[in-house]
């Protein structure tokens, strides 16, 4: 089956010890996920490495509320500022293929002062106003960020997905989703599509070595006819593209106003 869910919540304070160990990992399935649900928190670089541990096998959501109402006994609310930061040095760094998501949520800001990375991983930031400020930088398979507000000053980068990672429908994709968008940063898709180890290409219903390939196939200089711009719908399309397993490249600016 797939992967269990794990959930720690507190009132106030989030301590994470070093030591602590968390996996959702499944053998035939999909991993599961860790959500941490404080209504303040501030990333140090402790947090990081241990989220960047979990992140190996797990699904980590971080969901920040300005309060909450999870009390025992009657009811309570507690207030905060709803804000999620990850400061300067506290870099989450996924190792390994298999493919996890990480999910940031925050009903205030979200400020991104380190760096997030790593490979068959999708990146999801979501709040009200959303920093990725400059020195920060996020290098993932899929990176979506989806506020009221973005202001994207540091790097982002996406890359493919690794073959057999079980990955979603649309890879190498950057999506920025806001009433008003701010880009002095870079954005940028990985051009290097994954090694697939086949030996043979077939062309025309005949199977080819590279060396038999006929010219317009190997050519440095690609075919400018090629450049297009699809819809939502096409760019997802596997009929669409001339390479598999490469399902798209896309970035997405998406302001409402």
């Amino acid at each position: 089956g797939n992967g269990g869910f794990i959930e720690t919540s507190s009132k106030g304070t989030v301590a994470l010890a070093p030591t602590a160990q968390i996996n959702t990992s499944a053998t035939n399935g999909k991993a599961g996920t860790w959500l941490l649900d404080p209504i303040d928190l501030i990333i140090d670089a402790t947090t990081a490495n241990l989220i960047s541990a979990v992140l190996a096998n797990s699904n980590v959501t971080i969901a920040v509320t300005s309060n909450t109402n999870t009390c025992p006994i009657g009811s309570c609310t507690q207030n905060g500022t709803g804000s999620l930061t990850i400061a300067s040095g506290a870099d989450i760094l996924k190792a390994g293929n298999n493919y996890t998501t990480l999910t940031l949520s925050s009903s205030s800001i979200f400020n991104l002062n380190a760096n997030i990375s790593g490979q068959n991983l999708d990146v999801i930031i979501s709040s009200s106003i959303a920093y990725l400020n400059i020195g920060s930088s996020i290098n993932a398979s899929k990176v979506t960020v989806q506020a009221q507000t973005i202001y994207s000053a540091g790097a982002i980068q996406a890359s493919n997905y690794l073959a057999g990672s079980n990955p979603g429908t649309l890879g190498n994709a950057i999506k920025l989703l806001a009433q008003a968008i701010y880009v002095s940063g870079g954005l940028t898709l990985n051009a290097n599509i994954p090694v697939n180890g086949a030996t043979t290409i077939t062309v025309n219903g005949v199977a080819k070595r590279p060396d038999e390939l006929p010219a317009y196939l190997t050519s440095q200089n690609a075919d400018q006819s090629l450049n297009r711009v699809y819809s939502t719908s096409a760019a997802n399309d596997l009929n669409s593209l001339q390479i598999a397993p490469v399902q798209s490249n896309v970035i997405y600016l998406t302001g409402s106003t």
